[in-house]
Protein backbone atom coordinates (compact mmCIF):
# COMPACT_ATOMS: atom_id res chain seq x y z
CA UNK A 1 0.00 0.00 0.00
CA UNK A 2 2.87 2.32 0.70
CA UNK A 3 3.12 2.35 -3.67
CA UNK A 4 0.22 4.13 -3.46
CA UNK A 5 0.45 6.84 -1.32
CA UNK A 6 3.78 7.83 -3.43
CA UNK A 7 1.97 8.17 -6.41
CA UNK A 8 1.33 11.93 -5.03
CA UNK A 9 -2.31 11.55 -5.94
CA UNK A 10 -2.16 10.05 -9.66
CA UNK A 11 -4.68 6.51 -8.96
CA UNK A 12 -3.19 3.87 -10.73
CA UNK A 13 -4.41 2.96 -13.97
CA UNK A 14 -6.06 -0.23 -14.01
CA UNK A 15 -6.68 -1.87 -16.84
CA UNK A 16 -9.86 -4.55 -17.62
CA UNK A 17 -7.80 -7.52 -19.28
CA UNK A 18 -8.63 -8.55 -22.76
CA UNK A 19 -8.59 -11.56 -24.80
CA UNK A 20 -6.92 -11.04 -28.01
CA UNK A 21 -9.15 -14.04 -29.25
CA UNK A 22 -12.75 -12.81 -29.39
CA UNK A 23 -15.12 -15.51 -29.78
CA UNK A 24 -15.69 -18.96 -28.23
CA UNK A 25 -15.36 -20.57 -31.96
CA UNK A 26 -11.60 -18.91 -32.17
CA UNK A 27 -10.67 -19.71 -29.11
CA UNK A 28 -11.49 -23.24 -29.25
CA UNK A 29 -9.83 -23.25 -32.46
CA UNK A 30 -6.83 -21.83 -31.15
CA UNK A 31 -6.94 -24.60 -28.17
CA UNK A 32 -7.02 -27.41 -30.80
CA UNK A 33 -3.90 -25.36 -32.96
CA UNK A 34 -2.16 -25.37 -29.56
CA UNK A 35 -2.53 -28.67 -28.42
CA UNK A 36 -1.94 -30.09 -31.73
CA UNK A 37 1.59 -28.23 -31.93
CA UNK A 38 2.52 -29.17 -28.96
CA UNK A 39 1.77 -33.21 -29.70
CA UNK A 40 4.10 -32.34 -32.72
CA UNK A 41 7.00 -30.71 -30.65
CA UNK A 42 7.13 -33.22 -27.83
CA UNK A 43 7.40 -36.27 -31.02
CA UNK A 44 11.51 -37.51 -30.73
CA UNK A 45 12.79 -37.62 -33.92
CA UNK A 46 12.82 -40.44 -36.41
CA UNK A 47 16.01 -42.16 -37.05
CA UNK A 48 15.21 -44.58 -40.08
CA UNK A 49 13.37 -44.51 -43.64
CA UNK A 50 11.13 -47.32 -41.83
CA UNK A 51 10.60 -45.30 -39.00
CA UNK A 52 9.71 -41.94 -41.01
CA UNK A 53 7.55 -43.70 -43.32
CA UNK A 54 5.48 -45.17 -40.31
CA UNK A 55 4.45 -41.90 -38.38
CA UNK A 56 4.30 -40.24 -41.67
CA UNK A 57 1.33 -42.85 -41.39
CA UNK A 58 0.51 -41.51 -38.09
CA UNK A 59 0.91 -38.27 -38.44
CA UNK A 60 -1.84 -38.47 -41.99
CA UNK A 61 -4.32 -40.84 -39.81
CA UNK A 62 -4.57 -38.86 -37.10
CA UNK A 63 -5.02 -35.31 -39.19
CA UNK A 64 -8.19 -36.90 -40.55
CA UNK A 65 -10.56 -36.07 -38.32
CA UNK A 66 -9.96 -32.29 -36.99
CA UNK A 67 -10.94 -29.18 -37.94
CA UNK A 68 -6.63 -27.63 -38.45
CA UNK A 69 -5.66 -27.94 -41.08
CA UNK A 70 -2.20 -29.61 -41.54
CA UNK A 71 1.16 -27.76 -41.84
CA UNK A 72 4.38 -27.82 -43.36
CA UNK A 73 5.66 -26.73 -39.84
CA UNK A 74 3.12 -29.52 -37.69
CA UNK A 75 4.55 -31.75 -40.58
CA UNK A 76 8.39 -31.49 -39.92
CA UNK A 77 7.41 -30.96 -35.77
CA UNK A 78 6.08 -34.41 -35.93
CA UNK A 79 9.07 -35.74 -37.82
CA UNK A 80 10.88 -34.75 -34.79
CA UNK A 81 12.74 -31.98 -37.19
CA UNK A 82 12.82 -28.56 -38.28
CA UNK A 83 11.03 -27.52 -41.78
CA UNK A 84 14.23 -26.95 -43.00
CA UNK A 85 15.69 -30.31 -42.28
CA UNK A 86 12.81 -32.02 -44.11
CA UNK A 87 13.41 -29.25 -46.95
CA UNK A 88 17.00 -29.79 -46.55
CA UNK A 89 16.07 -33.95 -46.86
CA UNK A 90 13.69 -33.48 -49.77
CA UNK A 91 16.00 -31.08 -52.12
CA UNK A 92 19.14 -33.79 -51.68
CA UNK A 93 21.36 -31.21 -49.59
CA UNK A 94 20.75 -33.26 -46.21
CA UNK A 95 21.58 -37.42 -46.93
CA UNK A 96 18.88 -38.50 -44.54
CA UNK A 97 19.04 -42.07 -43.33
CA UNK A 98 21.00 -44.72 -45.14
CA UNK A 99 18.91 -47.55 -44.68
CA UNK A 100 16.42 -48.23 -47.91
CA UNK A 101 12.20 -49.16 -46.06
CA UNK A 102 11.62 -50.23 -49.92
CA UNK A 103 13.65 -50.78 -52.87
CA UNK A 104 14.16 -47.24 -54.77
CA UNK A 105 12.97 -45.45 -51.22
CA UNK A 106 15.25 -42.51 -49.89
CA UNK A 107 14.55 -40.47 -47.63
CA UNK A 108 14.42 -37.83 -50.33
CA UNK A 109 11.50 -39.66 -51.86
CA UNK A 110 9.65 -40.08 -48.83
CA UNK A 111 9.35 -36.45 -47.98
CA UNK A 112 9.08 -35.26 -51.67
CA UNK A 113 5.56 -37.41 -51.48
CA UNK A 114 4.74 -36.30 -47.93
CA UNK A 115 5.34 -32.77 -48.67
CA UNK A 116 3.30 -33.47 -51.87
CA UNK A 117 0.36 -34.83 -50.04
CA UNK A 118 0.44 -31.54 -48.29
CA UNK A 119 0.55 -28.80 -50.79
CA UNK A 120 -2.27 -31.33 -52.62
CA UNK A 121 -4.39 -30.63 -49.02
CA UNK A 122 -3.84 -27.01 -49.25
CA UNK A 123 -4.68 -27.32 -53.19
CA UNK A 124 -7.83 -28.79 -52.24
CA UNK A 125 -8.81 -26.15 -48.87
CA UNK A 126 -8.25 -23.44 -51.43
CA UNK A 127 -10.55 -24.52 -54.01
CA UNK A 128 -13.17 -26.05 -51.69
CA UNK A 129 -13.05 -21.92 -50.58
CA UNK A 130 -11.79 -22.87 -46.64
CA UNK A 131 -8.57 -21.09 -47.06
CA UNK A 132 -8.25 -17.41 -47.78
CA UNK A 133 -6.83 -17.05 -51.51
CA UNK A 134 -4.62 -14.65 -50.29
CA UNK A 135 -2.97 -17.45 -47.64
CA UNK A 136 -3.00 -19.98 -50.15
CA UNK A 137 -1.17 -17.71 -52.85
CA UNK A 138 1.15 -17.22 -49.93
CA UNK A 139 1.85 -20.43 -49.08
CA UNK A 140 2.07 -21.36 -52.82
CA UNK A 141 4.97 -19.12 -53.44
CA UNK A 142 6.86 -19.61 -50.05
CA UNK A 143 6.40 -23.42 -49.66
CA UNK A 144 5.94 -25.06 -52.61
CA UNK A 145 8.05 -23.11 -55.36
CA UNK A 146 5.16 -21.92 -57.49
CA UNK A 147 5.36 -18.31 -59.17
CA UNK A 148 3.22 -16.13 -61.42
CA UNK A 149 6.12 -15.43 -64.08
CA UNK A 150 6.31 -16.79 -67.85
CA UNK A 151 9.56 -17.54 -69.00
CA UNK A 152 10.02 -17.99 -72.55
CA UNK A 153 12.89 -19.44 -73.91
CA UNK A 154 13.99 -18.30 -77.89
CA UNK A 155 16.40 -20.04 -79.34
CA UNK A 156 18.43 -17.76 -82.62
CA UNK A 157 20.72 -18.06 -85.13
CA UNK A 158 23.59 -14.73 -83.45
CA UNK A 159 25.59 -15.31 -86.90
CA UNK A 160 23.12 -12.65 -89.16
CA UNK A 161 22.64 -10.28 -86.50
CA UNK A 162 25.07 -7.15 -86.70
CA UNK A 163 26.55 -5.88 -83.39
CA UNK A 164 25.55 -3.08 -80.57
CA UNK A 165 21.66 -3.44 -82.08
CA UNK A 166 18.80 -1.28 -79.89
CA UNK A 167 16.38 -3.89 -78.27
CA UNK A 168 13.57 -3.15 -81.01
CA UNK A 169 15.98 -3.83 -84.02
CA UNK A 170 16.65 -7.09 -82.13
CA UNK A 171 13.32 -8.29 -82.26
CA UNK A 172 13.05 -8.38 -85.75
CA UNK A 173 15.15 -10.82 -86.08
CA UNK A 174 12.97 -12.87 -83.25
CA UNK A 175 9.91 -15.01 -84.06
CA UNK A 176 7.00 -14.55 -83.81
CA UNK A 177 6.05 -13.48 -79.79
CA UNK A 178 2.54 -14.49 -78.39
CA UNK A 179 0.42 -11.80 -78.72
CA UNK A 180 0.62 -10.50 -75.46
CA UNK A 181 3.82 -10.28 -75.27
CA UNK A 182 5.29 -6.44 -75.43
CA UNK A 183 8.65 -5.73 -75.61
CA UNK A 184 8.78 -4.22 -72.00
CA UNK A 185 8.20 -8.00 -71.56
CA UNK A 186 11.48 -9.23 -73.03
CA UNK A 187 14.97 -9.42 -71.69
CA UNK A 188 17.75 -10.03 -73.36
CA UNK A 189 20.73 -11.14 -72.58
Amino acid sequence: MDYFKNLKGNAPCIRKKRDWVKDEDSRNLLSEVVACGLKAFRQKPVRSNAELIARIDEYFSEIQNRRVPPTVEEFSLYMGYTHDTIYEWANGANAGFPDVAYPGCTTAEITKKALELLHNIDAIQAMKRRTDNTTYIFRAKNYYGMTDTREQRVNINLSNIPDALPPAEVAKYLPELAQDTSMDDVEII
